[in-house]
């Protein structure tokens, strides 16, 4: 009985951290972003952060292109107080970073993300995957509004972007 008991400890404990993580996402997370050329140059991106808790409602790109910039929608995301992330250092005379908004969805199960950045013929493109879950999938009953932020190489070329969506089956 004592084994059953802790067996099933363990298993709310980690039910219970891994709710939390859905809950609030991550930030922080730093993963690459390759490009996958076709017909076009590959253009390699950083993920400095992303979650499910922004304050914009709205679907929505910006491109930020100095310290400015980056300081105002930082505390935008994350507020101004002594548990604030810290602003990432970019060096803006060679990168520039790229914030994709999904806009606040009805419950938890939605993310973006950036799949694919690549430098075709005249502009840069920029594909971003967004993802539901599927109708049979149980989710946090609480409204999120994903996000990602990305640093990339600076360009002069014009963005364009293309959005797709994807259904998550649980």
């Amino acid at each position: 009985m004592k084994d059953v008991l802790i067996l099933i400890g363990m298993i709310l404990g980690a039910a219970l951290i891994g709710w939390v993580l859905f809950l609030y996402g991550t930030t922080g997370v730093t993963h690459n972003v390759q490009g996958v050329a076709l017909g076009g140059a590959a253009v390699e991106a950083s993920v400095i952060a992303q979650g499910t808790r922004a304050p914009i409602d709205t679907r929505v790109n910006y491109l930020i292109t100095n310290k400015s910039q980056l300081q105002k929608l930082w505390s935008t995301i994350y507020g101004i107080g002594s548990t604030t992330p810290t602003t990432p250092k970019i060096d803006f005379s060679k990168n520039q970073v790229m914030a994709v908004f999904a806009g606040t969805e009805p419950t938890g199960g939605y993310t973006i993300s950036v799949s694919k950045v690549e430098d075709i013929s005249n502009k840069r493109m920029v594909t971003i995957v967004i993802t539901s879950p599927a109708t049979s999938c149980t989710v946090a009953q609480v409204r999120t509004a994903p996000y990602e932020i990305l640093t990339v190489p600076s360009t002069t070329l014009p963005l364009s972007h293309s959005d797709t969506t994807e259904t998550h089956t649980c």
